[in-house]
């Protein structure tokens, strides 16, 4: 049996009701690093982005992932986690890690035209699938294909592969 399940994967992939999933039927609990950032920076994470960069907010994601502890845990991250290593080393001690993946395609179809993300000035949404996806891919512990899936099947998916309680 795995302590924590981490979620990693670009905007868009699901990592957020996949996370709930697990945790409904598991009785893991939920924990979304974007959440706790949100509370952390009292405001949009778009907005403190806008106001002090990229650097400051990997900075404070690295801050929040370091105090994150615990075992029986499901964790969905921000898209960007695996641009900071020590945060992922991290992620890496509190468990195994599912990079939830799917076709640019999907993504794009998926998310609004003005979603911010954590990118350098000038980078398309495709620049940035492109750079993540070997950080994801490095990072996992299991790769699940999300394409044409419902979220039960991923999930089921994940917890059979991990050796979590059957759903």
């Amino acid at each position: 049996m795995v302590n924590n399940i981490v979620l990693i994967g670009m905007p868009g992939t699901g990592k957020t009701t996949v996370g709930h999933d697990i945790s409904d039927k598991t009785g893991l609990r939920y924990i979304d690093t974007d959440d706790l950032l949100k509370a952390r920076c009292n405001s949009e994470l778009k907005d403190f982005v806008a106001a002090n960069g990229t650097e400051a907010f990997l900075e404070l994601q690295r801050s929040v992932i370091a105090e994150i502890s615990g075992n029986a845990l499901v964790i969905a991250t921000g898209g960007g986690v695996v641009l900071d290593e020590t945060s992922m080393e991290h992620l890496r001690k509190l468990g195994k890690i599912v990079y939830l993946s799917t076709t640019f395609e999907v993504l794009e179809s998926r998310l609004a035209p003005d979603r911010k993300l954590a990118r350098n000035n000038g980078e398309s949404f495709r620049d940035v699938f492109e750079k993540r996806q070997p950080l994801y891919r490095k990072y996992s512990d299991i790769i699940i294909d999300c394409s044409g899936k419902e979220v039960c099947m991923i999930s089921e998916e994940i917890c059979e592969y991990l050796g979590e309680v059957s759903i």
